[in-house]
């Protein structure tokens, strides 16, 4: 309801800066027509100034939105790096020694750590696959079908390179994980 109500207000703007700007058009060609030299000149001064004000000021706000968004990637960057880096070395560093994967203390205080920060720092569509890759249910799962927790595990980090602004439009499936344990089929 509530983007219902900001996109018909966004369009009643639209249609009034759309009619504001056609009579302001009209006026402006009228008093070319009919305006004396000084009048034109002065006008088209005027008119420099306004159009090279609005450039300006949308140059300013188009650098400081992009400042922010830089911000905010290297913030999530921090925030992401921290779980890859603790999933790699714990989880599958026991895949590729052949172990089997045990949710333990310490896995458990990081977690406990490590979901406020995500809770902030990510996205909408990373804290889904986060929550799919911490189901408790998975770990149950992991002895019948031991990619499922390398495939959730995929999905998450692709979604967290998704949004610091990676297309991953050329990564196919598993490989990510091909870069950390070794013999994993494509599938």
């Amino acid at each position: 309801m509530k983007a219902i109500f900001s996109f018909v207000v966004k369009l009643i703007l639209l249609l009034v800066l759309c009619y504001v700007s056609y009579v302001f058009i009209k006026t402006f060609l009228n008093s070319f027509k009919t305006g004396t030299d000084t009048e034109k000149t002065l006008l088209s001064g005027f008119m420099t100034f306004i159009i090279t004000t609005i450039v300006t000021a949308w140059y300013k706000h188009r650098d400081n939105k992009n400042a922010i968004l830089n911000d905010l990637r290297k913030m999530k960057s921090d925030v992401y790096f921290e779980f890859v880096d603790f999933y790699i070395n714990k989880m599958l560093g026991a895949l590729n020694k052949g172990e089997k994967i045990d949710i333990d203390r310490e896995m458990q205080a990081f977690l406990f750590k490590y979901t406020p920060k995500i809770s902030l720092w990510g996205s909408d569509r990373v804290l889904k696959k986060y929550l799919e890759l911490k189901d408790n249910k998975l770990v149950e799962a992991h002895e019948s079908n031991p990619y499922e927790i390398l495939d959730r595990f995929e999905n998450l980090v692709l979604e967290m390179r998704a949004d610091l602004g990676y297309g991953n439009s050329r990564i196919e499936k598993r490989d990510l994980i091909r870069l950390f344990v070794n013999d994993v089929p494509k599938q």
